[in-house]
């Protein structure tokens, strides 16, 4: 008796598999539920894993999505849907949210104009809006392709190409970076305002020690005088209006400076020589 009830409970799940393969439809008239033995396959005898549903034979166009440019298209002719809709959904194709896989690809596509939502728990983890804009942590926003909601973090190599802004124009707390840092051209990186750092290295193609060069001429204290009464400035420095409309470069300006230590040098071992010549005198 247990052996015939045990049989026909087979048979009555074999009947139900076979219906859901051969309309893909169950609709239910009742409250009440049906339980199915793991595993469940839908076109296909083999089914590998608790619910395994094989390709369908079934295709659609993609609303708003333009054709691909890739050989392969982005839609192969057998396409393995599972579709979740419920009574305010509308009943046309556009309907619901499908999970499509090509022999190429897979697809999670929300074709109602609603948002779709991954949660991380009782979070929103990552929102995509019907415009195609991300919001990780929080809601996308209007003009911007992607919103982050939280501190984030980069393990790798971050490529801007664009401007990177914010609200006030800086950051509230700190900003560390393992590796290089290169922003846009021209001015590798410009900031409208103060810096503060521990330590900055600038690489030059020269340095200032040319001045100890046998051939080097120092001008006589006497040249660099009339050249001070002229000027305003010391040779070679920049003027305070040059400096105003230009800027500084700190790795030339240094340069120069050093150049102008090493020349005063060399002037006080001419004076110190003058001056023993003196005593011995």
């Amino acid at each position: 008796m247990k052996k015939n009830k045990k049989n026909s409970t087979r048979i009555a799940t074999y009947l139900l598999l076979f219906a859901v393969a051969a309309s893909g439809t169950i609709q239910a008239q009742t409250n009440s539920t049906t339980q199915l033995a793991s595993p469940v396959g839908i076109g296909t005898q083999t089914a590998n894993g608790d619910l395994h549903i094989h390709e369908s034979q079934y295709s659609e166009s993609v609303p708003g999505i333009e054709p691909p440019t890739r050989e392969d298209g982005y839609l192969g002719p057998y396409v393995t849907t599972l579709r979740l809709t419920n009574q305010r959904t509308s009943t046309s194709w556009t309907d619901g949210f499908v999970i499509e896989q090509t022999d190429k690809e897979v697809a999670l596509r929300q074709y109602e104009r609603g948002n779709l939502y991954i949660y991380g728990h009782n979070n929103v983890g990552l929102v995509i809006d019907t415009f195609g804009r991300f919001g990780l942590g929080t809601e996308p926003v209007t003009g911007k392709k992607l919103n982050i909601g939280g501190d984030t973090q980069i393990g790798g190599k971050l490529n801007v190409n664009g401007k990177v802004t914010g609200t006030y124009g800086e950051f509230s707390q700190s900003v560390q970076i393992s590796g290089m840092v290169r922003i846009g051209s021209g001015f590798e990186c410009s900031a409208d305002g103060q810096v503060k750092t521990k330590s900055l290295k600038v690489t030059l193609d020269g340095w200032s020690d040319f001045v100890f060069d046998d051939g080097y001429r120092l001008p006589t204290l006497a040249e660099l005088e009339q050249y001070v009464k002229a000027h305003r400035h010391l040779p070679d420095i920049p003027s305070a209006a040059e400096v105003e409309q230009e800027g500084v470069d700190l790795g030339q300006m240094n340069a120069l400076l050093l150049q102008k230590v090493e020349e005063l040098t060399l002037y006080v071992i001419d004076l110190q020589k003058q001056i023993d010549e003196l005593k011995n005198q």
